[in-house]
């Protein structure tokens, strides 16, 4: 078994719960490195849009998209994360090329990551 293979067997044996959990997490360490507005913090959040793309497509496979309607919507959200986490990937350069531009990809991490924190129900966020 690789690595990756490890890693999706490790976070598919969580609950919904971490593994939501787990997902914000990582969103907010893109918000935290875009705000860094360095090279060392923009290669972090490249690598963590890349954790979030597989750990978006793990938790999707978990969700029973046939009868149940919040895990439908969850799948849907899910699904426009890691979309819109490819584009910023593919043109990663354009998306963190400006301070301004980095502040509006760091604040769109940013609520995502407290979305799921609140599916999650881990913790109750404001």
């Amino acid at each position: 078994m690789n690595n990756q293979e490890a890693q999706k067997a490790s976070y598919l044996a969580l609950d919904r719960s971490h593994q939501l959990g787990n997902l914000a997490s990582e969103l907010a360490r893109i918000q935290r490195n875009l705000r860094e507005g360095d090279e060392v913090g923009h290669q972090i959040a490249l690598s963590s849009i890349e954790i979030c793309q597989d750990l978006t497509e793990w938790t999707i496979t978990t969700l029973d998209l046939k009868n149940s309607e919040s895990d439908l919507d969850l799948a849907q959200e899910l699904l426009r994360i890691g979309r819109q986490l490819t584009v910023w990937k593919l043109h990663a350069q354009e998306a963190f090329g400006t301070e301004e531009k980095r502040s509006e990809l760091a604040a769109i991490a940013q609520h995502w990551s407290h979305d799921l924190l609140a599916r999650s129900g881990l913790i109750q966020v404001n």
